[in-house]
């Protein structure tokens, strides 16, 4: 895999990550702490061909939350939470749901971030 494939490939990890990092409360969607690497690989086809995860985490801003031992499965996370509120928003922009989804005032302002600077363009 070239390096440009890899660095997509962990934007794509990334947004599926920060995806995968909410539930909704109340409204409006509550950020994780963390998610199952598994649920990442569920979500972007690619990384299912992926046998050692190293590249991948070497080229994103994902990490382990803890280390692994025995046959627990890994679990992953932001190296910061600014990061998980940044894909987030672009993950709601680029799938139409920023509007109708109660967020947190930081994902707001990253969306309007987002939409102003026109990185993405609303649905």
């Amino acid at each position: 895999m070239s390096v440009a494939e890899t660095l997509e490939l962990a934007w794509q990890a990334m947004v599926a990550a920060a995806a995968q990092m909410t539930r909704p409360a109340d409204g409006s969607l509550e950020l994780l702490p963390d998610c199952p690497y598994e649920e990442v690989r569920r979500e972007v086809v690619a990384l299912r061909e992926v046998d050692d995860p190293l590249p991948l985490f070497l080229h994103s801003l994902l990490r382990l939350s803890e280390p692994r031992t025995g046959y627990r499965p890994a679990r992953v996370r932001f190296a910061h939470r600014a990061f998980q509120e940044f894909f987030l928003a672009w993950h709601l922009v680029q799938a139409g749901r920023w509007s109708t989804v109660g967020v947190p005032d930081t994902v707001a302002q990253w969306i309007d971030d987002l939409l102003d600077e026109k990185l993405l363009s609303a649905r």
